[in-house]
């Protein structure tokens, strides 16, 4: 039990670095084109046309590694108070443990499909 916590707390840890170095960026690249951003309705030429894809694409993609790590998180919060719980009843058997994994998969479905359908 403690070595999945331990594996988890490294894991979010790191992707929240990453994640801050992403914002750091994006912030730096936001203030690099702000006024450029403000002028780019309709591109007027296919450089500026392609430079307004690239930018559409890491808002997009930053929005859904946010997502994404929501999702994990609660996911692994819900498995991991779950396992807790279990523990402390004392119930903890090989058929438990199987239903409690069908249990984990289908939530996790169920927040995919969920996931998805906000983002279309």
């Amino acid at each position: 039990m403690k070595n999945v916590k331990d594996a988890c707390s490294h894991y979010f840890a790191n992707y929240e670095e990453s994640l801050e170095e992403i914002k750091i960026r994006t912030h730096t690249l936001e203030n690099k084109y702000s006024e450029w951003s403000k002028l780019l309705i309709e591109p007027t030429s296919i450089n500026e046309a392609r430079l307004f894809s690239l930018e559409t694409r890491v808002h997009e993609e930053e929005d859904m590694r946010i997502k994404e790590y929501n999702f994990l998180r609660e996911l692994i919060k819900k498995l991991l108070y779950s396992l807790e719980q279990r523990s402390l009843d004392g119930t903890q058997t090989a058929p438990d443990l199987r239903q409690l994994s069908l249990d984990v998969r289908k939530t996790s479905m169920d927040e995919r499909s969920t996931l998805k359908d906000t983002k279309h």
